[in-house]
């Protein structure tokens, strides 16, 4: 969503000098309110992965690797599932930063390229 908010405010500002009117301040105003949700959710998932290491770390030093034999097998295997899911959740916040920063650089370029508008090449010039 931010990343098409940045290049429809790009769009709108190509190839005008002319001052931001009302439509495109609202359009930064709701970049800047999808670019703090977004670093919400980045929060979200590092009190995850404290909470994660916590819960691990208290395991370890509460059986120090000697699992009651009644849960062994739950407690292991629920313990690879909060694993796998860390690591998912470790990849998909990667992507989202990496998705954050690529829509902060276009709205960089808003203001630094001549035609407002930026692609993975750089500066893109409209014809």
């Amino acid at each position: 969503q931010l990343n098409l908010q940045v290049t429809l405010l790009g769009i709108t500002r190509s190839g005008t000098d002319s001052p931001m009117t009302l439509a495109e301040g609202q359009v930064m105003a709701s970049i800047c309110i999808s670019t703090l949700m977004t670093l919400m959710k980045l929060k979200e998932v590092w009190t995850f992965l404290n909470m994660y290491n916590r819960l691990t770390g208290a395991i370890e030093e509460t059986f120090r690797g000697n699992l009651p034999a009644d849960c062994r097998e739950q407690c292991q295997g629920t313990l690879k599932t909060l694993a796998c899911t860390r690591v998912k959740i470790v990849l998909w916040s990667l992507a989202l930063c990496a998705g954050l920063g690529y829509a902060l650089v276009k709205l960089g370029a808003v203001v630094y390229c001549e035609d407002s508008l930026f692609n993975v090449t750089g500066c893109v010039e409209l014809a």
